[in-house]
């Protein structure tokens, strides 16, 4: 039996328990975990879907397995799964006792069931990714070891992992059985391992027991772990050598429970960028893509690369609306995202001839909207408005413009105009402008502003434009300078 745990770390009382058994040649070594209220424990805290916590219970009972297999008792075993679908990564970690802790980057996305009336773990986990195992003995850097996953099923990768990346034959079945009130009813797994020199009719025995076993989780849910052993060692004559609880503990104080989520908040960001295919530092428009699907989480990526070949606001909007209807939310995620974060980015377009530059990358990003939502909603209108002004205003606070004093808060364009002239930052339509110059323009030729939009660069006697509101979109316009269609121009002091 185990030592004690320490009396410091909370845990939850459970009957969930690891068991270690070995062939009475030797040759083939099992581990079994039944882990109810432990995978339970983790439902409660994240408030996990029916898919999402079967996920979850499926890699808590993983790694509880291979971390019971640590020799260091200090030694520590993170196992990571990111397969790009709408769960996002889980990330399950186990001491050398089997006791877990865990989470799943999007808890409430769920999917509908298989054909077959099986939860969707797969389906949810994705197979464009990586499993990653890291084990911590104690050294300077601990061991890590990724293969490519299999299904996104876990069991079946981990299997895969251990074959490829460890050179250690091995089958797992792990299983979450998620009652009608979404509770768990029964979690655990097993991990056989084959030692070496065993013999090939071993092989196939091992492989007709798992075949013709019963189902894991009915087995889990009836009659428990023990009833997991003659199964899969039929014939083999089993000998238990270890047998100790296991709990979902977290020995975290605050500082480990924050440098945890910026470690996963990197690795996650991390993920995205791999997934969206970023290539340098100025790539921006899949940077733009890592963004919003670190927000939204991986399955954005997939998506919107499969169904628009990349990023855009739109499909972003679409892709929140989809998903909030889906799960019977108001709101899914920040359509704004990738705008607030590259206010501060220190690369590309945003930042490359001074801060000027940093307006007209946010309005870039903007290109395809229709009907000016969130702009005039922002500005605190409850139906739509004529949207131009809106916009204008829209991208400069999301630059901290507004609050700075730079660019007024406007909602007409007189009133925006009026603000540039009386604090004499006001030019007329001859002046050739700067990128981040607000360009205010006179339709009806009577003397009067009716329309604005922010400049985005002047070439070879040609201003090029962002606008909202141009026929009820965004837009990139071009004008001849001079053109008697422009009103003037407002010249911030960026």
């Amino acid at each position: 039996m185990r030592a004690a745990p320490d009396s410091k770390i909370s845990e939850v009382k459970t009957m969930d328990e690891i068991i270690r058994a070995v062939s009475k040649d030797g040759f083939v070594k099992i581990s079994v975990v039944t882990a109810r209220d432990a995978v339970q424990r983790a439902n409660a805290i994240h408030h996990c879907s029916p898919t999402a916590i079967a996920a979850l219970g499926r890699s808590l009972c993983a790694a509880s397995m291979l971390g019971d297999l640590l020799k260091e008792e200090n030694g520590t075993l993170t196992l990571r799964i990111s397969g790009g679908g709408g769960l996002g990564s889980i990330i399950a970690v186990s001491d050398s006792e089997g006791n877990v802790r865990g989470m799943v980057s999007n808890p409430a996305f769920d999917l509908p069931t298989r054909p077959d009336g099986k939860l969707d773990v797969g389906g949810a986990v994705g197979k464009d990714g990586m499993l990653t195992v890291s084990r911590d003995i104690g050294l300077r850097e601990p061991y890590v070891g990724s293969t490519e996953l299999v299904s996104g099923e876990i069991a079946e990768d981990l299997s895969a992992y251990l074959v490829e990346s460890e050179q250690i034959p091995a089958a797992c079945g792990l299983g979450v059985l998620v009652d009608t009130d979404h509770s768990v009813k029964a979690a655990g797994g097993f991990l056989v391992q084959l030692m070496p020199g065993a013999p090939e009719e071993l092989v196939a025995k091992l492989e007709d027991n798992i075949f013709m076993m019963d189902q894991l989780t009915t087995i889990l849910d009836e009659d428990g772990a023990d009833a997991i052993l003659p199964q899969v060692m039929r014939d083999l004559e089993p000998e238990t050598v270890l047998r100790h609880p296991m709990a979902y503990r977290c020995a975290c104080s605050r500082a480990r429970v924050e440098q945890a989520l910026r470690q996963c908040g990197v690795q996650e960001l991390k993920a995205a960028l791999i997934s969206a295919e970023v290539e340098n530092p100025i790539d921006m428009e899949r940077i733009k893509l890592a963004l919003q699907g670190y927000n939204f989480g991986n399955g954005y990526i997939s998506w919107a690369k499969t169904n628009y070949g990349g990023y855009s606001y739109a499909n972003a909007v679409e892709f929140s609306t989809m998903q909030a209807q889906r799960l019977g939310w108001e709101k899914y995620g920040d359509t704004q995202y990738p705008a607030h974060v590259l206010r501060y980015y220190p690369y590309g377009r945003a930042f490359t001839s001074g801060s000027n530059q940093a307006i007209v990358e946010v309005a870039l990003t903007q290109l395809g909207n229709e009907g000016g939502q969130p702009y005039w909603s922002w500005y605190g209108f409850d139906g739509r408005v004529e949207w131009c002004a809106c916009f204008v205003s829209w991208c400069a606070d999301q630059c901290g413009y507004i609050e700075s004093g730079i660019i007024p808060k406007f909602a007409g364009c007189v009133d925006g105009s009026n603000w540039f002239k009386g604090n004499g930052q006001w030019q007329d339509r001859n002046y050739e402008p700067q990128a981040g110059d607000i360009i205010f323009f006179d339709w009806e030729g009577d003397g009067e502003t009716d329309h604005v939009g922010i400049v985005e660069k002047c070439e070879n006697g040609v201003v090029y434009t962002v606008e909202g509101n141009s026929g009820d979109a965004c837009r990139q316009k071009q004008y001849t300078v001079g053109s008697s269609s422009i009103y003037g121009y407002g010249v911030p002091a960026y």
